[in-house]
């Protein structure tokens, strides 16, 4: 049964306390998955590198429309992290075949959702022209966002596997198929964005053409693996693939759409940020790309941990052991803590370093690009410092199906207080992209605040059973 569930093995080499070994465990899920992140964000970041060889505004349109493209994505792939505490907790349970139907489900889920999600990409032309963007920019991304709605599908299964391969204990498996889509993604770029022979030079659209590609090799390649490999071939996930678990499917969307509705509260705002600056013009609009790219690779460590929690948290209640579950939540706090100051103090020092790796080759005003660039990353650095909390009480609700409540503090936090306030300092107090900013960092902080004060009380209450449970034997 161990063969089963290898993420349950205690790694070697660390602490043998368990608060140690708890910590460990959570390392190991998490390191793969924020190596998963970074390469993700490195395909983005090779996108608007190249992107931005086409010009301004090119890098412009590419980043409304991946933005709000990936707005629709974040809300949809929300859904499917409820797969990591589900899964945590049949593996917790040692129920193999609950395993089997948790991932067909999930994978008949992602083919449900992708339709309307691809309509909604496909239009994002409309809602760039209510949000007031310009109709040049709206032009040159048209084909863009045309096949970023053709790979909304791939990359809805993609996520499906990413979340079932991090709670069954391969997410290195899905490590190295990102790593390898990276320079897949950087040739077939050039091949449609520039041209090559027979091959016309699609611009912007040939950036899209390359995602649609590598989306789809990915998610074959890694259903592929799924039959083939002895460490899933024993789920038979295809047999009587299309065989609905009505209980299962609904659980997934009970505990899942209030995560997805999180994410669109909280990548949101990040994201619909992007639309906003735009109207400061196309060197505001630049230098937030930039930033934003490198909130991506932040981003890396809060999101991997949070998920690891959930995972493990999800575990505990399958084994239903409160000890376990108190342990995982202080390693997720001393670790995730530790993570994103060091991501604090690392963009605080390169702050003025990282610009230019952006603006080579850019016919763009690069040194009013470069100075607000620098000032958006030191803003960035501030909310690393506070997401740390926020991060870890997200990921251990989660992994108690305590999602709704979540999703409200999200909406409180982001979009009561943080959007409004940036906007104000934005636009009313002239402040700019530097005020939009702002706001994050104050939403950021509220959310996490809220959220830390709804999960204690679920810990308290652990921490008396676990001592009912101790003084019992």
């Amino acid at each position: 049964m161990r063969n089963l569930f290898p993420s349950i093995a205690r790694p070697k080499g660390w602490n043998t306390s368990p608060t140690g070994a708890e910590a460990a465990q959570l390392v190991r899920i998490a390191v793969p998955m924020a190596g998963v992140g970074l390469v993700n964000m490195g395909i983005s970041i090779t996108d608007t590198v190249m992107i931005s060889w086409l010009g301004t505004s090119e890098l412009a349109a590419g980043a409304v429309i991946s933005d709000l493209s990936s707005i629709v994505f974040y809300m949809a792939s929300g859904i499917f992290l409820a797969l990591g505490p589900l899964l945590g907790e049949a593996t917790g349970a040692k129920q193999p075949d609950r395993v089997r139907r948790i991932v067909r489900q999930g994978l008949i889920a992602a083919l449900v959702v992708a339709s309307p999600c691809a309509m909604a990409v496909w239009n994002t032309d409309v809602l760039m022209k209510v949000l007031g963007v310009p109709g040049d920019i709206i032009a040159l991304g048209r084909g863009y966002a045309a096949m970023s709605a053709f790979s909304i599908a791939a990359m809805l299964i993609v996520a499906v596997w990413r979340n079932a391969f991090a709670a069954l204990g391969q997410s290195h498996i899905f490590l190295i198929a990102t790593v390898l889509a990276l320079p897949l993604n950087a040739g077939l770029n050039g091949l449609f964005m520039f041209g090559v022979g027979p091959i016309p030079a699609y611009g912007l659209t040939g950036a899209g053409i390359a995602t649609v590609i590598v989306t789809t090799s990915l998610a074959l390649g890694l259903g592929l693996f799924a039959s083939l490999a002895p460490a899933f071939r024993i789920y038979r996930i295809y047999v009587n693939f299309w065989r609905l678990d009505r209980t299962i499917l609904a659980e997934l969307f009970r505990v899942g759409l209030p995560i997805g509705f999180s994410s669109l509260a909280e990548y949101g705002v990040w994201l619909i940020s992007t639309v906003i600056v735009s109207l400061f013009g196309t060197e505001a609009l630049a230098a937030h790309a930039i930033a934003l790219r490198m909130a991506g690779i932040a981003y890396a460590i809060p999101v991997s941990l949070s998920q690891a929690v959930s995972i493990r948290v999800g575990h505990a209640l399958g084994r239903r052991d409160d000890a376990q579950l108190l342990r995982v939540v202080r390693s997720g706090f001393a670790v995730g803590i530790a993570g994103t100051s060091s991501t604090l103090l690392a963009l605080a020092a390169l702050h003025n370093v990282l610009p230019p790796i952006f603006l080579q080759g850019a016919s763009i005003d690069n040194s009013q690009v470069h100075q607000l660039a620098a000032t958006l990353l030191l803003f960035l650095a501030a909310v690393m410092g506070l997401d740390g909390p926020r991060a870890m009480a997200a990921g251990a609700l989660r992994g108690l199906k305590d999602t709704r409540v979540p999703l409200y503090l999200a909406i409180v936090g982001y979009w009561l207080v943080g959007v409004p306030m940036g906007l104000v300092l934005g636009f009313t107090l002239g402040f700019g992209s530097a005020g939009i900013w702002s706001g994050i960092l104050l939403g950021t902080g509220v959310c996490g605040v809220l959220l830390n004060i709804h999960l204690l009380p679920r810990i308290v209450a652990k921490h008396r059973s676990s001592l009912r449970q101790g003084y019992a034997s």
